[in-house]
């Protein structure tokens, strides 16, 4: 995680980054990514609903940041994440615009962070 606030923040100070809201809970249903929940979610596992709700709006948080350092932003990208495929949690043509934006290497690590499979 410490890799990917440096990517984000261009902040190169641990005590600092310390401060960043992290994903750590003691409850064991946040350990699972966003993928796996919103697949788990989509055959009426609603105990995963609180890993959409917290990691989620971490993922969207983290994902914000590194669009507004690259003169972008969510609202830009709406358009392509709007698909009546529900099956994935992210299309992949909204995938494609991200990574374009961002950049591959950081589009990966955010995926990884918070599991977001393709």
């Amino acid at each position: 995680m410490w890799k990917l606030y440096q990517l984000l923040e261009g902040c190169t100070d641990q005590k600092v980054a310390a401060k960043r809201p992290t994903l750590t809970s003691k409850s064991p249903e946040l350990d699972i990514g966003l993928s796996d929940a919103w697949g788990r979610l989509q055959q009426n596992d609603f105990v995963t609903q609180q890993v959409i709700y917290r990691k989620g709006a971490l993922f969207w948080q983290a994902l914000d940041q590194a669009l507004q350092k690259h003169d972008s932003n969510l609202d830009r990208l709406l358009p392509f994440l709007i698909t009546p495929d529900t099956k994935t949690i992210l299309n992949a043509r909204f995938q494609r615009e991200v990574s374009a934006v961002i950049g591959n290497q950081l589009w990966k690590q955010l995926k990884s962070e918070y599991g977001i499979q393709e």
